[in-house]
């Protein structure tokens, strides 16, 4: 089943060199580092901890049912929306990878533990 997922927010996004220095550390955050991006919203920490970005949801890359899923949805053939999830990997691993990171949990979710369905964090 392999690591969980973290479901965060990154203010890194908003501000790369100025995001930690700029939001103060709340109660329900944590840093880290980010060891590579797995994908356009999903990234492998330092510690083996796997995040899910909060309001991502990228286009996949891979053969999948999610693929065909959203090309059936979308009206688009297989080869763009592979084209777009390798951009918007490209994307965040420009933000994102090898950066520090503040970590923010969704204070909105209705998670206990902080976990998803599918015990993600």
């Amino acid at each position: 089943m392999g690591r969980p997922f973290h479901k965060i927010l990154i203010h890194l996004f908003v501000l790369p060199f100025l995001a930690i220095p700029l939001f103060p550390q709340a109660a329900d955050t944590q840093t880290g580092w980010v060891k590579r991006v797995v994908d356009g919203d999903t990234l492998l920490l330092t510690n083996g901890e796997r995040v899910r970005l909060i309001g991502v949801d990228t286009p996949e890359v891979h053969e999948s049912k999610k693929l065909y899923r959203d090309a059936k949805r979308s009206e688009k053939d297989i080869k763009t929306i592979k084209a777009l999830g390798r951009k918007a990997s490209a994307f965040t691993r420009k933000m994102a990878d090898k950066k520090q990171i503040r970590l923010e949990f969704d204070l909105n979710n209705t998670y206990i533990n902080h976990r998803d369905k599918y015990g993600r964090k």
